[in-house]
């Protein structure tokens, strides 16, 4: 899809390091906020605009992942939750032009033993939070993945949210299944198998949670899976049923 292929040659521009290895190192985390239990998935790198980490929080009170955003200084870490559509567009995917400002951002975390210790304050009221390292991806060098890991993906449709699977294969690191998660009740309607043939989905230079996307097409919702080649990446899309709202692959063009 051409809009799926603007964006990794976008997402190339973004990073200034050179992607001989790779460029995942993530981390999730499991705990709570408050008494309200959380999954929280953190991908570090320097993505510009003085934002050093990025990620996804998912909660059994919200209808799909929210977005996050950050800065680390030593141990500390701040973190902004993204609120509309509009603004994961003007933040995270277009980005910045000058540094975004994140010392009012809800999450003040200090690292701890087990993982971040701090609290989240929205609207004069705090929080405690805690969390302790769940899985984690890192491709930087010799490829490692431990645990389960699962990256909630930022775009969603109306009906679902996203969330892939990835694995240490045989080929390499890459997303190997992909979920369709009910927005409104967190069942799963839809398991997608994906890098059957290869291990090269899900792994363009993007921010990870950027690899499932959401469009408008001409004859309704795509959803696009990113995938890697020697030319920066390509798209397999996904038409979205009316009715149920799970998808269908389209043929390649």
């Amino acid at each position: 899809m051409k809009t799926s292929i603007a964006l990794a040659v976008t997402g190339l521009l973004m990073f200034s390091q050179s992607a001989i290895a790779g460029w995942y190192q993530v981390t999730n985390y499991e705990g709570t906020i408050g008494e309200r239990y959380v999954q929280v998935s953190l991908q570090t790198y320097d993505f510009g605009s003085g934002i050093t980490v990025e990620g996804s929080l998912v909660s059994a009170d919200d209808d799909g992942p929210i977005a996050l955003y950050g800065t680390t200084e030593g141990a500390d870490l701040s973190l902004c939750m993204i609120a509309t559509p509009e603004e994961l567009d003007s933040v995270l995917i277009q980005g910045s032009t000058t540094p975004v400002d994140t010392a009012d951002c809800p999450f003040a975390l200090a690292k701890s033993a087990d993982g971040f210790e701090g609290t989240l304050t929205v609207d004069g009221d705090s929080s405690p939070v805690s969390l302790q390292p769940l899985a984690t991806l890192d491709d930087t060098g010799d490829g490692v993945v431990t645990g389960t890991v699962e990256i909630p993906f930022w775009k969603q449709t109306e009906a679902h949210s996203f969330l892939g699977t990835y694995a240490k294969t045989d080929m390499g690191i890459c997303l190997t299944t992909l979920q369709v998660i009910n927005r409104s009740n967190g069942a799963v309607d839809q398991e997608l198998a994906l890098s059957e043939d290869s291990c090269n989905a899900g792994m363009v230079m993007t921010p990870i949670y950027l690899n499932v996307e959401t469009f408008e097409g001409d004859e309704g919702p795509l959803v696009s899976v990113n995938y890697l080649d020697n030319q920066g990446g390509y798209a397999e899309d996904y038409a979205v049923d009316a009715e149920t709202g799970l998808l269908t692959k389209l043929p390649a063009e």
